[in-house]
């Protein structure tokens, strides 16, 4: 009855042990996901608005007189 116990404990230690580590790889790749999001919506982001700016100062050249402007 004893090593029944023993091998019951033995068992339990080792599932537990496998589901923690499983734990941490879906912690872990959901990071990474997560990571890869925020940089492709920064880069999106940063490109869109250098694109943008180029078009909004195109339409500036030679509208603006700007020595009237810093004076």
């Amino acid at each position: 009855m004893q090593q029944i116990d023993i091998q019951e404990k033995k068992i339990y230690k080792e599932a537990k042990q496998s589901l923690e580590s499983l734990f941490r790889y879906q912690e872990n790749v959901n990071a990474k996901k997560d990571s890869l999001l925020l940089l492709i919506l920064t880069l999106y982001s940063v490109v869109g608005q250098m694109l943008g700016m180029g078009l909004v100062v195109n339409d500036f050249i030679g509208r603006i007189k700007w020595r009237k402007l810093l004076l």
